[in-house]
């Protein structure tokens, strides 16, 4: 199978330590340390080319009506530079992917999704479009850049000479930038405050320039290890990672991002009569309180019944101990209930935990 490339890659392949294979993308697994790149970002600010997340244009008559039936939240209510996280669902209310969903005109939509499900997503997305609805996939002509830390809302306003200061969360504004046009949008996936830059040019010089600009104004370019470990200190579940369409809202604990009010969508009926049952296991935080570090499939333990597993793990350099995100019975899925973890042959104990490992920084 050929691999995909994002547009800077040729810039990336240079710099980086070392480039790995994630789903279907040549994509940069760090270019310092992981240790580095992670206190960059926490401490002061990294940035992140994570042009591999799928990227879809909708516009046309009816973009909203169609977008609210597909998607768990009602798109027409979003104003133009409003920006939702979302889930896309089946109709047995599985979770096919999560994303967000930006409105950039009156009849025009930016859906953002990941890189494990793109085919899925392609599919399923155009299946239910109505022919006034067009559906464009801009990956790979244009570059996604995440800039990231508490020092980021100093540097985006030097790059761009826009004060980015009054956007709120999840909120973007416009703009054209050494004549490239540019959505800028605060957000992110690291538990930071931070900025993500769309430029919509498929040309890695041009954008390239952008990249470069970013990293003189001091920020540390990151890989996608410590994207991995920051979004994990933040129990942000990683998609088909962490749930897939085997797992309902409930189980992942994601049902916060469904507006049940307002739009029709697929999977609601199948959802609703979930909310009536009682799930037989939940998506946790686990913490552990033994050395160790806990790895996806190991097993959850509670005394010597076996409760669950682990879906992502790895030691946090913030909490310096392990940490991961799994499944348990619904019994345990208390926060602090004390449970083990069952690492190679020894049990190592660990709490649980419902909430972000670290303080989030995000402004409200």
């Amino acid at each position: 199978m050929t691999l995909r490339e994002p547009v800077l890659f040729p810039i990336h392949e240079k710099s980086a330590k070392e480039i790995s294979e994630f789903e279907g993308w040549r994509t940069p697994l760090f270019y310092r340390s992981l240790k580095d790149e992670h206190y960059a970002v926490r401490n002061h600010v990294g940035v992140f080319d994570v042009s591999h997340m799928k990227r879809s244009l909708i516009r046309g008559a009816g973009a909203a009506k169609y977008l609210s039936e597909i998607l768990t939240v009602d798109a027409s209510r979003l104003k133009i530079g409003k920006m939702k996280y979302c889930l896309l669902l089946n109709e047995k209310a599985g979770i096919i992917d999560d994303g967000t969903v930006l409105r950039t005109g009156d009849d025009e939509y930016l859906l953002t999704t990941n890189a494990a499900t793109d085919l899925k997503v392609h599919n399923w997305i155009r299946s239910f479009a109505p022919s006034t609805v067009n559906i464009e996939d801009v990956t790979d002509s244009t570059v996604l850049l995440a800039i990231q830390g508490p020092r980021a809302i100093e540097l985006v306003p030097k790059l761009l000479n826009y004060d980015v200061s009054g956007l709120k969360w999840f909120t973007g504004t416009f703009l054209k930038h050494v004549g490239i046009d540019i959505i800028v949008t605060r957000s992110g996936y690291t538990g930071e405050d931070g900025f993500e830059l769309l430029i919509k040019s498929g040309n890695y010089q041009e954008a390239g320039k952008i990249w470069n600009n970013i990293i003189s104004l001091g920020a540390v370019p990151c890989g996608l290890a410590a994207r991995d470990i920051l979004r994990l200190e933040a129990s942000y579940p990683l998609s088909q990672v962490d749930f897939d369409d085997s797992t309902t809202p409930v189980e992942a604990r994601l049902e916060w991002a469904i507006q049940l009010e307002g739009h029709e969508f697929v999977g609601k009926k199948a959802f609703e009569e979930i909310l009536r049952t009682s799930p037989m296991r939940f998506l946790v935080g686990i913490e552990l309180e033994e050395p160790g570090v806990p790895r996806r499939g190991m097993e959850v333990f509670d005394d010597t019944k076996k409760v669950g597993y682990i879906t992502s793990g790895n030691l946090s350099p913030t909490l310096k101990k392990g940490i991961a995100l799994g499944y348990v019975t619904s019994k345990v899925a208390e926060k602090d209930h004390v449970i083990k973890v069952k690492i190679k042959d020894e049990y190592r104990e660990a709490r649980i935990k419902l909430g972000p490992f670290i303080s989030l920084k995000i402004p409200r």
